[in-house]
């Protein structure tokens, strides 16, 4: 990772694979109860590394 990667809260780093999350908007805008607000979001992810990985997120929660 370069030294500003290593200063971004939204990386982590797990067997040389980066997981990096991706937020839009930073201001989010909270419903009042009962009501929904949509959110985006998306996970960027680089592999470092030659070994093959498979990832099932059939529910994925930020």
């Amino acid at each position: 990772m370069t030294s500003n990667e290593l200063n971004d809260s939204n990386l982590v780093e797990v067997d040389r694979i980066i997981f990096k999350s991706l937020v839009p908007e930073q201001r989010l805008h909270i419903p009042k109860y009962g009501e929904e607000t949509p959110v985006k979001f998306g996970v960027h992810i680089t592999k470092k590394t030659s070994s093959i990985y498979r990832f099932d997120l059939p529910l994925f929660l930020p």
